[in-house]
């Protein structure tokens, strides 16, 4: 069983929660005989042993013997509801280039409350919560869990509410204040179908999106960057955003699938600073821009 999409009619929100993790489990729902007719009635109620992230996809798989040795096998599947109602939630969507919220503004969460068909179920109390959680080794993506770190394990809880849907749809506020930044989990309960559903989202000062990362031992510094455009055409003139910091050096290689094409130096200054190349043929048809940002001692 994996979890698969609640419903088409709601491609922003999400409704599947990371933070309950959950396997295939195996099982023979039966094994006898079939009747002079060619028939067996087969009874057996679907339940999980523990709760999933979501909607489930039940695969049957049946294999029939005959006297001979022959067998026949099938294989269908069906959709399987897990609970009574559902809930989803739509985060905003964050700056265009990176996704990133910023702190001190209020972000609202759009919340709807479904019956297993996708259709808005009547009045529904349901619970949020907000995580402050620490950040993982960046370069490690062997275990996606976001309760369980390769450098450590914590987290704790930055707002917590009760809100009601009407007719299937609600909303809550929540901001996070400055200096605080970083990954936050943002997790919604249906109380009645114990449903849940969740979606991680990062949150920085305005012009940032990565930091030298002192207070959490065993990661590295990310700098994040972007770009004006998500194409180019040869010839065009390219505008590349990158935050700095004052007396700075910013080390940017512009890399093809086999060899480095150009390497500039920039010096940097406080918050944003701009870099500006041309798009030649070789760069066709995508290329790789890094940027390692060296930052004077101390």
């Amino acid at each position: 069983m994996r979890p698969i999409p609640l419903s088409a009619r709601f491609p922003d929100y999400e409704f599947d929660d990371p933070s309950r993790e959950f396997y295939d489990d195996y099982q023979t729902i039966f094994d006898g005989y079939i009747d002079n007719n060619g028939e067996a009635t087969i009874g057996y109620a679907l339940e999980t042993d523990y709760p999933s992230p979501g909607m489930l996809t039940a695969r049957f798989s049946g294999k029939v013997y005959e006297e001979g040795g022959n067998f026949s096998v099938d294989n269908f599947s069906l959709p399987f509801y897990p609970y009574s109602s559902f809930v989803g939630i739509k985060t905003p969507k964050g700056d265009a280039s990176r996704g990133m919220l910023l702190t001190d503004v209020d972000h609202t969460v759009e919340v709807v409350s479904l019956d297993p068909e996708g259709n808005p179920n009547g009045r529904r109390t349901v619970e949020m919560e907000v995580y402050k959680i620490n950040w993982r080794w960046w370069w490690d993506r062997s275990y996606e869990s976001i309760s369980n770190y390769v450098g450590n394990s914590s987290y704790r809880v930055v707002s917590k509410k009760t809100i009601n849907t009407t007719d299937g749809r609600g909303e809550f506020k929540f901001q996070v204040k400055y200096p605080d930044w970083g990954r936050y989990y943002v997790r919604v309960c249906d109380s009645e179908s114990n449903h849940c559903t969740g979606k991680i989202v990062y949150i920085d000062w305005p012009g940032w999106a990565g930091r030298a990362q002192k207070d959490n031992p065993g990661g590295a510094s990310m700098l994040s960057f972007a770009t004006d455009k998500s194409k180019y055409a040869v010839g065009e003139e390219v505008k590349v955003t990158i935050p700095g910091s004052d007396n700075g050096r910013a080390l940017i290689s512009i890399e093809g699938g086999s060899k480095v094409i150009q390497t500039n130096w920039l010096e940097t200054e406080q918050g944003e600073n701009i870099f500006r190349f041309q798009t030649s043929p070789e760069m066709a048809p995508n290329v790789y821009i890094n940027v390692t940002l060296v930052q004077p001692h101390g």
